[in-house]
């Protein structure tokens, strides 16, 4: 590949991993970092992994301490002086890897057939084996992190994205049940609350306790979720009690209907929530998102606005959780933990 097809080439990599789509101008000596595109540490991550894959190389370590100098033409002069060579079209070389891939929704045995479709019986079954053992290992000790960010609400429009299919979006109320049920039979979905399936049963405490259910619909069936709280509540993942100021909601949990997945039915119900929350007179959304959900935290920052305020590190060791937590500059070990900036 010449020097123009590795810029077309890496401004393809960047638009469909940190830009999730965007059409955005991108200037081949523009900085990618806050000096230049806006992308934060989190995007570019998930660019420059993207980027290790496509062209098989690795970076120097100093497109980190020296992020002010990567760009686009940076990239691609590594890329020609490694002598690197990659086939022009091989749509699939810089797709998130499976690992990678939102699979929230998903049963085991949807994951092990995807794994086998997109891997080959050999490499999708060392990939079940491999996952298998880490279930396993993580049964006795598991080691997350969780991003907190934050969206200011009031002196800014609330950017809007299309889903690819047509839907309607609307509070959830108590005569939604019904349907409610079918969505929850097809999606294997834990609450962040109790950490426990969600059912009618829960729907229904929850409306009559305050919070709100949006929901997307298409073909009168619910093909995803976002639940708003304006309440703490205790999170059993990280084992914190978890509150907000009064002005502000929390997004609690983001849910897909697993046929929906990559068709923007996420990316509409979070437009929507910000909408229905500064409708409301709320002057911020927050939300906690898992640091593997890569493709989530590079949304929320790129697409909507969403800036970080804080971070939790849990340790689960025999499922009980063990959480440092530095929010807006305060830190803290276990306990309560305002989520603030």
């Amino acid at each position: 590949m010449n020097r123009d097809e590795v810029d077309r080439e890496l401004v393809a990599v960047l638009r469909r991993t940190s830009l999730s789509g965007s059409e955005r101008e991108i200037g081949l000596e523009e900085p990618l970092g806050e000096q230049g595109l806006g992308l934060d540490s989190l995007a570019l991550v998930e660019f420059v992994s993207a980027l290790e894959n496509r062209f098989q190389i690795e970076l120097p370590d100093d497109v980190w301490t020296e992020r002010d100098k990567l760009s686009i033409r940076y990239c691609s002069d590594l890329i020609l002086k490694s002598g690197s060579h990659v086939v022009p079209n091989a749509d699939d070389a810089y797709e998130p890897r499976l690992s990678r891939r939102n699979t929230i929704g998903l049963s085991w045995s949807e994951k092990a057939s995807s794994a086998i479709d997109e891997l080959g019986l050999v490499r999708g079954m060392a990939w079940i084996a491999g996952h298998i053992v880490l279930h396993i290992t993580d049964c006795f000790y598991l080691h997350q992190k969780y991003y907190i960010l934050t969206a200011e609400l009031v002196q800014r429009a609330v950017p809007v994205h299309a889903s690819s299919v047509d839907l309607v979006l609307r509070e959830l109320s108590v005569d939604d049940a019904p349907t409610f049920r079918e969505f929850c039979s097809s999606v294997v979905y834990r609450t962040h609350t109790a950490n426990r399936r969600m059912s009618t049963a829960l729907f229904h405490e929850r409306l009559n306790s305050g919070y709100l259910c949006l929901g997307a619909w298409h073909d009168n069936r619910i093909v995803g979720v976002d639940w708003l709280s304006v309440e703490g509540y205790k999170c059993p993942f990280t084992g914190l009690r978890l509150h907000w100021p009064e002005e502000s909601c929390y997004a609690m949990e983001l849910f897909e209907h697993p046929e929906y997945v990559g068709k923007g039915v996420g990316l509409a119900l979070l437009g929507y929530s910000l909408a229905v929350a500064k409708e409301r007179g709320y002057r911020e959304q927050i939300t906690m998102v898992i640091g593997r959900n890569v493709k989530m935290l590079s949304a929320a920052v790129q697409l909507f606005g969403f800036s970080r305020i804080g971070e939790i590190d849990t340790k689960r060791i025999l499922f009980r959780p063990f959480s440092r937590w530095n929010v807006g500059g305060r830190t803290g070990r276990g306990g309560r933990a305002l989520l603030s900036g």
